[in-house]
């Protein structure tokens, strides 16, 4: 029996292999913890008086133009953005590769100079703050950040939500208001389960929602499909047990909806408050990303 299993981690050794489902590795060298802490941003926006507080996540855009530039950005909700007097996006600082975490680095903007690209539909709460000449002149001014840009092969595909059920698991990462670690600036990891299938476009749009607890300051953080160790590959029906860490980002959580606010339903839902967040999926990413490439390609320069 040992011989058997020894067998099957050989022949899933190797390094990371990426997938049209995203990110999979053997279970001996992933390490997508980091990578998903790498990945996730401290937006914060005044608003007035008010300070809002929310989550994105880097993200850099394919360049199949061979384009001599390329673009990195920030992932968010657009209504975090929209109407900010100003925006400040912090980072953690590297050393050596490593992190640093006392070093913390951050770029802030007002309403004239923050460059924005919103989803082309304008009811789709999703957006791309572009960063790359402030991350230019970073590293020129040898301010080095630590950080993983996340990219379009890692987004989920319509064969894959379909392999996808409620109640499977999924990790939302981000930066709740009232459990902030200031010191060290690191996200918060929570779990919680689909709430509904999310091969299914709920209410007509493209979108699901999860069973997870939503606290503000969460709104734009990603939400991803991480199995630790093995997971069941059902993208071709049936049982297929596979040895390895997946990371597939599924979507970018936008509102969270209370039910014990739902006055028709308020005496059935009694008690704990159950919170139900919507989550607006990965295609809508695909599109943003097609969008800005377009502009890029009929410009050359995205302003």
């Amino acid at each position: 029996m040992r011989k058997a299993l020894l067998i099957v981690l050989i022949v899933f050794a190797g390094d990371l292999v990426v997938q049209a489902q995203g990110w999979k590795a053997d279970i001996r060298y992933a390490n997508f913890r980091n990578r998903i802490s790498e990945s996730s941003v401290l937006i914060e926006a005044k608003v007035g008086e008010a300070k809002l507080i929310g989550t994105g996540t880097m993200f850099k855009l394919n360049n199949p133009r061979n384009f001599p530039f390329g673009t990195v950005g920030v992932l968010t909700v657009r209504h975090l953005v929209d109407g900010a007097d100003a925006v400040r996006i912090s980072f953690v600082g590297r050393s050596a590769d490593e992190p640093s975490m006392q070093k913390k680095f951050s770029f802030s903007y007002t309403k004239g100079d923050i460059l924005v690209e919103h989803h082309p539909d304008s009811n789709v709460d999703l957006c791309l703050i572009i960063i790359d000449n402030d991350l230019k002149a970073s590293r020129m001014r040898g301010k080095e950040i630590l950080y993983l840009a996340m990219e379009m092969s890692v987004l989920a595909d319509e064969k894959f939500y379909l392999s996808q059920l409620p109640l499977d698991p999924v990790v939302m990462v981000g930066y709740p208001k009232g459990f902030l670690d200031e010191f060290n600036l690191q996200p918060i990891f929570r779990r919680g389960v689909y709430a509904t299938r999310p091969s299914l476009n709920y209410k007509g749009k493209k979108e699901f929602l999860l069973d997870i607890q939503n606290n503000g300051g969460s709104n734009g953080s990603a939400v991803y499909r991480f199995d630790d160790g093995m997971y069941n590959d059902r993208s071709n029906g049936g049982v297929n047990i596979v040895l390895a860490d997946r990371l597939v980002l599924v979507g970018i959580s936008y509102d969270g909806v209370d039910m014990t606010k739902n006055k028709e339903y308020r005496e059935v839902f009694g008690g704990t408050p159950a919170s139900i967040v919507n989550v607006i999926k990965a295609d809508r990413i695909r599109e943003l990303c097609d969008y800005v490439i377009r502009k890029l390609s009929e410009k050359g320069n995205i302003r």
